[in-house]
């Protein structure tokens, strides 16, 4: 090879895979509006249903050393008739903070935000008894949304999960009127 040559080399990185990082990540958003479909709910024709003294609850964990906040910008349930319900509650649009989680190598601790939606603060009931098939959630979490404020301390570990958990308590008080149902099968 002489100084009148050219060489070329390109470099790729694949299914890269973080083991730790430590610095100020940057203030970052993440925003999405997502559906999920509950087919078996696609059969009801008709009529209604009353299941008494529900409760849905979202458990968000944050567990980055990062602190964040975030929020429920809607959930709405659309049964197969195409009625459409909105969930009304005062946190849905409004912001909260998920704190940074706690601990290092040897276990990670994260920090638990509890949005509960029953009876006393939402119409969480007519929600449920909308009989959706398709529902609708839209979400925001913006990570350091006060600047660098741990002084570049933000820290990802492997065990770092960022998780939301949904859990429906549905007392078997439940009761039907007119309700009609129908469904294929191959033969």
């Amino acid at each position: 090879l002489t100084n009148s040559h050219i060489v070329k080399v390109d470099v790729g990185l694949r299914d890269i895979e973080l083991a730790y990082a430590r610095g100020y990540f940057g203030n970052q958003v993440v925003s999405d509006t997502t559906d999920f479909v509950l087919d078996v709910m696609d059969v009801v024709q008709s009529g209604a249903v009353d299941v008494p003294a529900s409760t849905i609850k979202f458990e968000i964990e944050n567990g980055i050393k990062v602190g964040a906040t975030g929020l429920l910008t809607k959930l709405t349930s659309e049964n197969s008739s195409g009625s459409l319900l909105d969930l009304a509650h005062p946190q849905v649009g409004t912001a909260f903070t998920l704190n940074p989680a706690t601990g290092g190598w040897s276990g990670i601790n994260p920090s638990i935000k509890e949005l509960t939606f029953d009876q006393a603060n939402s119409n969480v009931e007519e929600f449920i008894e909308n009989l959706g098939a398709k529902y609708t959630a839209g979400y925001k979490v913006e990570i350091n949304p006060w600047g660098n404020i741990s002084a570049g301390s933000d820290e990802i570990y492997p065990d770092s999960r960022f998780k939301v958990r949904a859990y429906a308590n549905l007392p078997l008080a439940i009761g039907f009127d007119a309700l009609a149902v129908q469904d294929t099968f191959p033969v």
